[in-house]
C-alpha cells in the first residue's frame, strides 16, 4: 500500500496495480473460455444487422430490365415473321397480278427451365431471440441467390450441357440464341468505338436499333479509358474544388444511343481458377484426363500451355483436375489443335453431366474457363473428346449489344415467378424450397450482336 504520495512504488507494489479489473486488452472478443478479470463481466456487443458483403439487387441488369411474359406451358411455341415477302421486285405490269409473295413464317418453341435453392433453419434457431428472423432471412438470401443465378444464365445458359442426345438442364441464354452471322471475335482486343459502331450498323440493317450493350466490369472499364487521352472534362463543381475523369455510360452508334451497361455477373472466362477449390455436393467421380496435339488446324502462340478440368453434374463439381502434362507449341505443332481426351473413372459411382474446361495463355500458370461441353457418355470408362483449336483466348469475355427495347424482340417466359415451398418436417428442421420456373427467348436474333474474346484488363 502506497501510504504518502511522494513515496516511490515499489515493482511489486506496481505488479499489484495490473491486478485491477481491466478490459484484459480486448479479451472479450475470444472464446468464453479465455476470459479473464473483467472481460468476463463485458456483454457482447453485437448491431442488430446482419452486413451484406456479396452482389445487391442494384447488380442485377439484365434481369431488371428483360420484359417479363406469362407461360402457359412448359413448352412456349411462338411464330416469328422472318421476311414480309420474298421477291426481287414488287413491279408489275398493267395486267398482271404479279408474283405470290407472301410472308415467310416459322414456328419456333422454347421449353421452361426451373431454378431453385434449399434452405434450411433449425426449430431451436426460430424459438429462441434472434436480432433477425432466421427464416426471414434465409428467404431473402435464397430469392438474391436464384435471381443472381438467372441473371448470369440469360448470358451464358446452355441447354446443351447434357449427355449426348439430351436435353440440358439450362436454357439456352441470349449469346446462344443470336444469330450465328452477328458474332464478332476481337481476338483479345479491347472494346472500341469502332466496334460498338460496327455493332449498330449490322442491327440497323436488319431492322433493329440498338439500345444497350451488356459487358464485363473490365471491359466496360477499358472502353472509357480509351477516351482519356483526347476526351478530357474538367468542371469546377465548388470553389477550390475539381472533379475529373471521362465515364462513358452511353455512346451513339450509326443505329441509335446505346446505353453502357457493366454487368458484375458476366465474368465467365475472366476469372481465374482457383486451383484449391475444393469439391462442392454430391460431385461426380473424377475421370482422367489427357492432352495431345490433334489434326485441327489451330493458331496457338509458341510456348507452354496447361490444362485443367472440372466434372459437373446436377448435384455437385468436383475439385479441378490438372492435366499432368503440358502442351508445348512452337514451330508446326503452334499450327495444330489440342485434343483432350476426357475418359471417366472405370470405378466411377457418380456420372457427369458436363465438363468445364480451363487453359493457361502462353507460359502461364493462370488458368481460366474457355469451353463447357455435355459428357459424350455416362458409362464408367467412356471418353469425351474436347478439341481446343485456341478459338476462346483464356481471361477474355463477351459484349451483347441488342435492341432490348420492346417485348417484341426478346423476352423472359415466366411460367411462375419467385415462390417458396415449405417441405415437410422429418427432424426439428424446417425445411423449404425457393423456385423460379421460366426461359428467355430472343425473338429477333438477328437484332442483337456478340462480341467475342473481349479484352478485360489493362496492359
Amino acid at each position: 500500500m502506497i501510504t504518502n504520495k511522494y513515496d516511490k512504488v515499489t515493482r511489486q507494489e506496481g505488479l499489484d496495480l495490473f491486478k485491477a479489473l481491466s478490459t484484459g486488452n480486448y479479451a472479450q472478443a475470444g472464446v468464453p473460455t479465455e476470459r479473464t478479470g473483467g472481460s468476463v463481466l463485458i456483454p457482447e456487443s453485437l448491431e442488430t444487422t446482419t452486413k451484406n458483403i456479396t452482389f445487391t439487387e442494384d447488380n442485377l441488369k439484365l434481369w431488371k430490365q428483360i420484359p417479363k411474359l406469362d407461360a402457359n406451358s412448359t413448352v412456349e411455341q411462338y411464330n416469328i415473321v422472318r421476311d414480309y415477302g420474298v421477291g426481287s421486285t414488287a413491279f408489275a405490269r398493267e395486267s398482271s397480278a404479279g408474283r405470290d409473295t407472301s410472308s415467310v413464317l416459322s414456328r419456333e418453341l422454347a421449353k421452361v427451365k426451373f431454378l431453385t435453392t434449399t434452405r434450411s433453419v433449425t426449430q431451436v434457431l426460430n424459438t429462441v431471440a434472434q436480432i433477425e428472423n432466421a427464416e426471414a432471412f434465409e428467404i431473402n438470401n435464397g430469392i438474391k441467390y436464384i435471381l443472381g443465378q438467372a441473371e448470369q444464365n440469360l448470358f451464358y445458359g446452355d441447354s446443351t450441357l447434357a449427355p449426348k442426345g439430351e436435353e440440358g438442364l439450362e436454357w439456352d441464354g441470349v449469346l446462344n440464341q443470336v444469330d450465328k452471322a452477328n458474332h464478332i471475335d476481337l481476338k483479345g482486343k479491347a472494346l472500341d468505338d469502332k466496334v460498338l459502331n460496327r455493332a449498330g450498323e449490322i442491327i440497323l440493317n436488319n431492322y433493329g436499333t440498338p439500345s444497350k450493350a451488356y459487358m464485363p466490369i473490365g471491359a466496360a472499364a477499358l472502353f472509357s479509358e480509351n477516351f482519356y487521352p483526347d476526351q478530357r472534362a474538367l468542371m469546377n463543381v465548388a470553389p477550390g474544388t475539381i472533379t475529373a475523369g471521362t465515364v462513358v455510360t452511353q455512346f451513339n452508334s450509326i443505329g441509335g444511343t446505346v446505353d453502357v451497361e457493366p454487368d458484375v455477373f458476366m465474368r465467365r472466362g475472366t476469372t481465374p481458377l482457383d486451383l484449391n477449390k475444393p469439391a462442392i455436393g454430391d460431385a461426380p467421380t473424377p475421370p482422367e484426363v489427357t492432352a495431345a496435339d490433334d489434326t485441327k488446324v489451330a493458331t496457338f502462340e509458341e510456348g507452354t500451355y496447361k490444362y485443367a478440368v472440372v466434372a459437373v453434374n446436377e448435384l455437385g463439381e468436383t475439385a479441378p483436375i490438372k492435366v499432368k502434362a503440358d502442351v508445348a507449341k512452337a514451330g508446326e505443332t503452334a499450327k495444330k489443335a489440342v485434343k483432350l481426351t476426357i475418359k471417366n473413372n472405370a470405378s466411377q459411382t457418380v456420372a457427369p453431366e458436363f465438363f468445364i474446361i480451363y487453359r493457361t495463355r502462353e507460359n502461364s500458370d493462370v488458368y481460366y474457363e474457355i469451353a463447357r461441353v455435355g459428357v459424350t457418355t455416362q458409362e464408367a470408362g467412356g471418353e469425351t473428346i474436347f478439341v481446343d483449336d485456341n478459338s476462346r483466348i483464356p481471361g477474355t469475355g463477351h459484349v451483347l449489344v441488342g435492341d432490348f427495347r420492346t417485348d417484341e424482340t426478346i423476352a423472359f417466359k415466366q411460367l411462375a415467378d419467385v415462390f417458396k415451398i415449405d417441405y415437410a418436417m422429418v427432424s426439428p428442421v424446417k425445411r423449404f424450397g425457393i423456385f423460379l420456373y421460366g426461359t428467355p427467348i430472343v425473338y429477333a436474333p438477328k437484332k442483337f450482336v456478340v462480341l467475342h474474346n473481349v479484352d478485360v484488363k489493362r496492359g
